[in-house]
């Protein structure tokens, strides 16, 4: 039998403030079960399909940057939905870290439309 685990994360919605903390209760990484309770809290902010995005930012602030996972509606363009600036900024800053002069300019990465969902920890496996 499997415990479960809470794992801070935060929602960022488009016109926010800022982000919202939360906790996850998800069974142990090893259930058969995590994936579908993963998704579950998931897209009950970003909405249908999630899409994993792989970041590389400060969780809080006094933290080191590490990699983290966030979740994003995978249609969220093609639906619509409003710009979100923060998740956007979180978003690009891996490549703007790792390869300042890929791009010339930071708006010719793409952005993220609509709510996301930005775990402590890494959760994707």
């Amino acid at each position: 039998m499997t415990s479960d685990v809470e794992i801070p994360y935060l929602v960022l919605r488009p016109g926010q403030r800022g982000p919202e903390p939360c906790l996850a209760h998800l069974p142990d990484f090893t259930s058969p079960r995590f994936y579908n309770q993963l998704r579950a809290v998931v897209e009950a902010v970003t909405g249908i399909p999630m899409e994993h995005v792989n970041v590389f930012w400060r969780y809080s602030t006094g933290e080191r940057a590490h990699y983290m996972d966030m979740f994003v509606n995978e249609q969220g363009m093609l639906n619509r939905l409003p710009r979100n600036e923060l998740a956007t900024r979180i978003y690009r800053n891996n490549v703007l870290t790792h390869d300042p002069f890929r791009f010339p300019t930071p708006e010719a990465l793409p952005w993220i439309a609509g709510p996301a969902v930005l775990f402590k920890e890494r959760v994707w496996r």
